[in-house]
């Protein structure tokens, strides 16, 4: 009887530290996606991965898209500036972050 109490008091300890393993790892997956996208973009990323595990749910069809879905937003009134420095590659070779 000892045993199996000392077996279940060691089975629910180990289980305790692999949930919390579990939820800081799922916080640092987090906090790697947001250092990475715009938050609106993770966070809808997110849901439609979590829903394609899921799979479908009852009176729906399944998606058979092959194609990845496109995380843009429009904006207006916005350029985009694409330049060349001749000799950057030089330059940064000899500076310092700093001194660039």
């Amino acid at each position: 009887m000892e045993l199996a109490l000392q077996q279940t008091y060691q089975d629910t300890c180990n289980c305790i530290k692999s949930r919390i393993k579990l939820e800081f790892e799922k916080r640092q997956q987090e906090r790697l996606l947001l250092s990475l996208l715009p938050a609106h973009i993770a966070m809808e990323m997110k849901a439609e991965i979590i829903q394609r595990l899921q799979g479908p749910k009852a009176g729906q069809m399944e998606n058979t898209n092959n194609f990845h879905n496109l995380y843009v937003k429009r904006h207006t009134n916005v350029s985009i500036l694409y330049a060349d420095i001749v000799g950057f590659t030089r330059l940064a070779s000899d500076c310092s972050p700093g001194e660039l």
